[in-house]
């Protein structure tokens, strides 16, 4: 038997995710029970529908200081970059993960046992975390991650029971407690991260570079120009980086550019070029905005009943 539910957008105006019959007509209390854990893309996909949402917002100051707070040497290098030194992808996708998880109302918090964020995160991968020694050596890195993002004043802990909660703090790493953005003149100005990002498969196989600078893509206008010379001043990230990252996004289809000229005297040859970006598909402006504005109908979706009962309609 099967229960038609719904899902409403939540009032952080992020759209809810529709799920098909076709993902839901299989009754998991039918059969043998399953062997070996699911897979880590199934743990993701699980994880984010629970939040009925398909975005996240970040604050721009994870990505960029305002220019008033910058260092003595004009460089506006914020926690991104902070996380880029520690040479560690898991690091920055823990952050995102963590955000996109957590609850969409005060704490901000999000609850899962460790073996779940190993798992979803894939620290089990290459560590034999089949076994009790692997899933511990996975567990101990999940551990490091954590405690580097609570030493950043991004995240901190709090223990419920058996399992431990992260409760989200400000982007800026200032340690201030979370307040989820919906402003730009109340909050700051913030952009948000599609889960096309996770359900797309991206956190596995973008490079850190790639990843890094579609942070930064998301954070711009529409159109954008970003001189590459401009970059470490601007974010902390190297050139390097940044040509790396916008290399692989563009060859991705995420990322566009148009190139024109303008005369430059400086120039050996006279002229100099401006590359002008634009996010594509669903990661441009005008696609994101479209999904978090979109009329708040109900989202109609069937889940598997217990043993009897009439089908029913619930709203969420």
């Amino acid at each position: 038997m099967l229960v038609t539910s719904a899902v409403i957008m939540g009032h952080d105006g992020l759209m809810s995710i529709p799920q098909t019959a076709a993902s839901t007509t299989l009754n998991p209390f039918q059969g043998s029970a399953p062997l070996g854990a699911p897979a880590r893309e199934e743990y993701v996909k699980t994880m984010l529908a629970r939040t009925t949402r398909t975005a996240v917002p970040i604050r721009s100051a994870f990505v960029q200081r305002l220019a008033k707070d910058a260092n003595a040497s004009g460089e506006r290098g914020s926690m991104l970059a902070k996380i880029v030194k520690t040479r560690s992808a898991v690091h920055l996708d823990a952050f995102l993960f963590i955000h996109a998880i957590a609850s969409s109302r005060a704490p901000y918090k999000a609850t899962y046992p460790s073996q779940t964020w190993v798992r979803a995160l894939g620290l089990d991968q290459g560590t034999g975390g089949g076994t009790d020694d692997g899933l511990e050596a996975a567990q101990s890195s999940w551990s490091k991650v954590v405690r580097r993002l609570v030493d950043q004043g991004l995240i901190r802990r709090e223990r419920e029971g058996r399992q431990m909660s992260y409760i989200l703090l400000d982007e800026s790493g200032h340690g201030s407690e979370y307040v989820r953005p919906t402003s730009d003149k109340v909050h700051g100005t913030w952009f948000s991260i599609p889960h096309a990002y996770w359900l797309e498969g991206h956190y596995m196989t973008m490079t850190f570079p790639a990843k890094v600078m579609l942070l930064i893509a998301l954070s711009m206008k529409s159109t954008f120009t970003l001189p590459f010379e401009r970059v470490p001043k601007w974010y902390g990230i190297s050139q390097s980086t940044a040509k790396r990252g916008f290399a692989e996004l563009t060859k991705k289809g995420i990322l566009s550019h148009t190139i024109q000229w303008r005369i430059e005297p400086t120039s050996p040859v006279g002229y100099a070029e401006m590359r002008s970006y634009e996010l594509q598909g669903g990661w441009s402006t005008a696609s994101r905005k479209a999904a978090s504005t979109r009329p708040t109908d109900a989202v109609l979706f069937t889940v598997p009943a217990t043993n009897s009962g009439d089908e029913k309609s619930v709203g969420e």
